[in-house]
């Protein structure tokens, strides 16, 4: 299982989901306070102090593709589910960056005149998105492979 190129892959990119978690998104300043935003507020990281700004509803489709990512590298056996799961998760990101650029809007307008910088956490689920598809376009040549071999059978 785990030495195919495919499934180091998801593994990677299950490793980038998780990361997301607890990555800041991004960090604001004004010359005098900074505040990281995460997944789980605005906060500024000196005092610990924490803003009313929550973003769990990008939470969301984030864990339902990290747990389609773990049933695609679980489910070895069956390639076409593999894929299946991998193309779910792609949907689920694609809503997971619009909430997230949503989140980052809003934070914003609340925060005029604070200077946004985006962090590594914004760009983690590209990074996961990208090691799906290219799980993905693995598990397609395996199928190829396969088809081709039991032709020549």
């Amino acid at each position: 299982m785990i030495q195919r190129v495919q499934s180091l892959f998801m593994l990677i990119s299950i490793f980038a989901i998780v990361a997301t978690f607890f990555v800041p998104i991004g960090s604001m300043s004004d010359g005098v306070a900074t505040m990281n935003m995460t997944p789980y507020g605005v906060q500024q990281p000196e005092s610990g102090l924490k803003l009313a700004n929550n973003s769990y509803y990008f939470s969301a489709p984030l864990t339902v593709a990290l747990v389609l990512t773990i049933r695609a590298l679980l489910s070895y056996k069956n390639r076409k589910s593999q894929i299946m799961s991998l193309k779910l998760s792609f949907l689920l990101f694609a809503a997971t960056f619009v909430l997230m650029a949503l989140y980052v809007n809003d934070v914003q307008a609340s925060l005029q005149g604070m200077k946004f910088a985006l962090g590594i956490g914004f760009f983690l689920p590209l990074v996961a998105i990208t090691l799906n598809w290219l799980a993905a376009r693995a598990i397609k040549k395996d199928e190829e492979l396969v088809k081709s071999v039991d032709r020549i059978r």
